[in-house]
């Protein structure tokens, strides 16, 4: 599928240096992001056949990898549809995964930096979304089972990670 997101088209994102293909590659991500608002169902509050969030949401993570506009814009969806989309069992591993990658991108990144920019506050504010439905799911119950995750988090938590 050639507007799947990998690894490989951030890296030509960030790396694009002629003009012409910045704009083949910004041109690319704007129809990823297209694809990954109707897969998040932002026109119907998360809901439909069409809807996957826990694809679009890891999608979207990675295209908050790309710079500038294209990481504003999908900092932007994944915040719409963490706040209005419906809770479900099989978010969890999404939302551990977003989590780790909240927590990796405020050590790496943010801790630098002397004042956030907007981007940084839209990492804090996914940080504070993931996390709540992650504390919800807890209190259900429901995170039980997912121990290794669990592990993975709480290691970025205590900060014994080196970046």
């Amino acid at each position: 599928n050639p507007f799947e997101v990998t690894e490989q088209f951030i890296q030509q994102f960030n790396h694009a240096k002629e003009q012409k293909e910045k704009e083949q590659v910004i041109d690319m991500a704007r129809k990823m992001l297209i694809r990954n608002k109707r897969k998040a169902g932002l026109n119907t509050m998360g809901s439909g056949n069409h809807v996957n969030l826990p694809l679009a949401w890891t999608e979207l993570a990675f295209l908050v990898q790309c710079k500038e506009k294209i990481q504003e814009e999908a900092l932007d969806i994944l915040l719409i549809s963490l706040d209005q989309a419906p809770m479900h069992p099989d978010q969890i591993p999404v939302l551990f995964f977003l989590a780790e990658s909240v927590l990796y991108w405020i050590c790496t990144d943010a801790v630098k930096q002397s004042y956030l920019y907007a981007c940084e506050v839209k990492i804090i504010k996914l940080g504070f979304l993931t996390i709540l439905r992650l504390f919800i799911f807890h209190l259900t119950g429901l995170v039980q089972a997912f121990k290794e995750c669990k592990f993975r988090l709480h290691t970025y938590l205590e900060g014994k990670l080196m970046f």
